[in-house]
């Protein structure tokens, strides 16, 4: 609850009451009709300052809503986003391990595996500029 809200709407409690009493004083003093004025004129303005309370309390909370709203769904964006990114990572290593296993000629290389059961089937190849010298 908001603070000033509150203060505000005691203060109008006090008014009101004041002005109850002030009325009546006024009354006895001066007539009826000018302590009844008096009542009616405080009940008034002890009225709006009480619904200006009211409303200051009211848009306090509507921003603590629309705030708490905002942050609900950027978090829920950020753990879309987050998601996303998460497949997109899988997607990239299903990828690379397909690459992997397969030979980009599709010829008949050995994997690895096999290779270290045989080492005399390797065929050593020389680099580009090893070739040059020779």
């Amino acid at each position: 609850m908001n603070t000033v809200a509150s203060i505000m709407k005691i203060f109008a409690i006090i008014n009101a009451i004041g002005g109850i009493v002030l009325g009546i004083m006024l009354g006895d003093n001066y007539g009826a009709g000018i302590g009844l004025t008096a009542v009616f004129a405080v009940a008034v303005a002890s009225f709006f300052i009480y619904a200006f309370g009211e409303v200051i309390d009211l848009l306090q909370d509507i921003k603590y809503n629309t705030m708490r709203q905002s942050i609900d769904i950027t978090s829920a964006k950020y753990t879309m986003a987050a998601q996303g990114a998460k497949e997109a990572l899988n997607g990239q290593e299903q990828e690379v391990i397909s690459r992997e296993e397969t030979p980009p000629d599709g010829g008949d290389e050995k994997t690895a595996a096999e290779a270290a059961e045989d080492p005399d089937s390797l065929q050593s190849e020389k680099c580009p500029e090893e070739k040059e010298e020779q």
